[in-house]
């Protein structure tokens, strides 16, 4: 522990701290809000300090104050417990057994209540937040409190909604993309807890104003094979069909999206990925280090499916095995402390890659990387928004970042392309593009890239887009 951090009054502004002037209008726009709103800011930029900065700032008249913070993971549970302490913030992290925080929690309190301390952090993860015995056991009657939630999009579901504390009237919502995708209720949940966006700053500006580092983007298109393309056309022929004769959302929702996750998740884990990949990265000039795989295109929250775990363990073996790189994989399965080392690994240099997926999504500082491969994305902004800031971090010696996306050419339906299945293809290759045009917008190479696509851009009249 530095003699700042050891010294300094708990909830006070370290010395050394350099903000950035678009860090300290948004926490002025959140206070303007009278204590309430979202900073919509992108991945990268400096969310965790900025938030850290406005709770000093609230407790400068605020004392004595508990700060609870809120995030997806245990990894990040512990990155927000160094943060605090370079504010001299003491802070209780809860999660796994009620047993193995409960006491801690209390004493906390107590800290408050007897003057020993004025400012109290308490981090835990989204699971432990929801239950019951974290909710029991925060005490509204000791000082005030101030909700942090990283993330905050992950807090929009109707099951959510109904167990957010109430009696909490200072609240703080973090995220690079707090609408839910397709998730309109959820989305306007978020809103009412947490108050409206205060304050954006977007990866584009991110960019120009240096915070992230460029990128060159490079799509990658593979074909299926021979079988999958088979089932691909059988999969969208009798996706077109279902859409046809949907009679309502619910019926549509019943019919047609079991059809798409199927065919979502046949064109993430296509066959051709793994040797496109092993040619780029035998291809490359240099030594490949500082990388991400990314597999995997369902929510943060899914279950690893058997196509997933075939695929992460097929580009584990290819990258080590064939191609010789000292890599990992990072997934739910490891437990936390095996986690944070393998962070600490590919920072250090100690591993080539990692291969990921989803919990690499959200939040996790890896400053270091700056070659990322994907494997699979979802047309959710939020996913490849997330993947893609993790990327773009700046640090000493990264001047730029590299991108390769893999995605699949829909295989060619010769006559058996009816009106409905040609329209419904375009719907969805629409989303598809809308995804690689963002890509494209903010990268370096941004024409050039989008290029590779005008076949397919011409074959489903979409040059315009």
């Amino acid at each position: 522990m530095s003699s700042e951090t050891s010294t300094q009054t708990p909830g006070t502004i370290p010395s050394s701290l350099d903000l950035r002037e678009y860090q300290v209008r948004a926490v002025k726009a959140w206070l303007e809000n009278r204590g309430r709103g979202i900073l919509a800011m992108a991945t990268g930029a400096g969310k965790t300090l900025t938030a850290l900065y406005l709770a000093c700032k609230v407790a400068e008249k605020n004392r004595p104050l508990s700060i609870v913070v809120v995030c997806p993971y245990i990894n990040l549970v512990k990155q927000w417990e160094r943060e605090m302490m370079r504010f001299g913030i003491r802070a209780v992290c809860c999660y796994g057994t009620q047993r193995s925080w409960a006491g801690e929690l209390r004493d906390g309190y107590a800290r408050l209540q007897f003057g020993s301390t004025s400012v109290q952090g308490i981090i835990t993860t989204n699971a432990t937040f929801l239950s019951p015995s974290f909710r029991e056991s925060l005490d509204e009657t000791i000082g005030h409190h101030l909700v942090i939630a990283d993330e905050a999009h992950n807090l929009g579901s109707e099951k959510v909604k109904e167990v957010l504390p109430e009696f909490i009237q200072l609240r703080l919502g973090l995220s690079a993309t707090p609408e839910r995708h397709y998730d309109e209720q959820g989305t306007q949940a978020i809103f009412d807890y947490f108050g409206p966006v205060v304050y954006e700053f977007s990866l584009a500006q991110a960019i120009d104003a240096g915070v992230l580092a460029p990128y060159f983007y490079h799509p990658v298109l593979v074909d299926l094979t021979e079988e999958e393309a088979e089932e691909y056309i059988e999969l969208s022929n009798r996706i077109a069909k279902a859409v046809m004769f949907a009679e309502s959302k619910a019926d549509h929702d019943e019919k047609v999206m079991p059809l798409l996750i199927r065919r979502s998740r046949l064109l993430a884990s296509a066959t051709e990925k793994l040797p496109a990949l092993q040619r780029i990265v035998e291809e490359m000039k240099g030594r490949v280090e500082k990388a991400i795989v990314y597999c995997g295109d369902g929510r943060v929250e899914d279950p690893i499916d058997e196509q997933q775990r075939r695929q992460i363990e097929s580009a584990t073996r290819l990258l080590g095995k064939e191609v010789g790189l000292h890599v990992r994989r990072f997934t739910y399965e490891e437990d936390a402390e095996e986690r944070e080392g393998i962070l600490e690994q590919i920072q250090k240099g100690g591993l080539d890659a990692v291969v990921a997926i989803r919990c690499l999504d959200e939040g996790i500082d890896l400053p270091d990387v700056r070659l990322g491969f994907l494997l699979a994305s979802t047309s959710n902004p939020r996913q490849f928004i997330q993947r893609r800031g993790r990327l773009l971090r700046r640090a000493p010696g990264k001047d730029h970042a590299v991108i390769y996306d893999f995605i699949v050419q829909p295989p060619d339906f010769g006559g058996d392309w009816s009106d409905a299945a040609f329209n419904t293809e375009r719907r969805l290759f629409q989303r598809e593009l809308s995804r690689i045009l963002d890509f494209c917008k903010t990268a370096k190479n941004g024409p050039t890239a989008l290029q590779a696509l005008q076949g397919l851009r011409q074959k489903y009249n979409l040059i315009a887009q």
